[in-house]
């Protein structure tokens, strides 16, 4: 199937995403997944809005060729890198946030892993709930090269001045540990 094939499709409620022009379904998002993605997706558009740096958007089809659409879990777009208005997601983002849920880490962490990176995403933020982990990953010379926080925070350059709390993203994942 082509992204065009995909994109005609009826909306029938469930979420598909179009890897190597398969469309494959993924399931719902749980409850923690969701909280940990509006912590992030909270401190981003504050920040995005506030200085009109462009947008960040959830849950949103990114159509990277003819046969790749993925949905990630939240991007910014830079101001000034897509039409208005807006109708659908057909470049890259600046940034990819994807939470790892238990079915999708191997996807998220290979496959995604190597479409955003040779899609041109400048940053992909892997958050693995479970472990309580963010991995930051920084394209450099066409390559990801994974960048460490420093005093609790990421320093984007995907989104230039902003800084991401850890503390309450990391305290969100806390919330939904299985032995709580």
């Amino acid at each position: 199937m082509t992204a065009d094939d995909y994109f005609a499709l009826d909306d029938d409620g469930f979420r598909y995403e179009l890897i190597d022009g398969v469309v494959v379904m993924t399931p719902s998002p749980s409850p923690g997944h969701q909280d940990i993605r509006a912590e992030i997706e909270h401190q981003l558009r504050l920040f995005v809005r506030a200085r009109g740096l462009g947008l960040v958007l959830s849950e949103v089809d990114v159509r990277f060729d003819a046969s790749l659409v993925y949905r990630p879990d939240l991007i910014f777009l830079r101001k000034g890198r897509y039409s208005k208005p807006l109708k659908r997601v057909e470049v890259s983002p600046d940034l990819i946030v994807e939470v790892a849920s238990p079915s999708t880490v191997s996807l998220d962490q290979t496959t995604k892993l190597g479409d955003y990176q040779r899609f041109g995403v400048a940053e992909y933020w892997l958050v693995d709930a479970s472990r309580h982990t963010i991995r930051f990953l920084r394209l450099v010379r066409g390559a990801y090269v994974e960048v460490q926080p420093s005093h609790g925070r990421f320093e984007s350059e995907a989104v230039p001045g902003f800084a991401l709390d850890l503390a309450a993203v990391l305290g969100v994942c806390s919330e939904y540990d299985d032995d709580e």
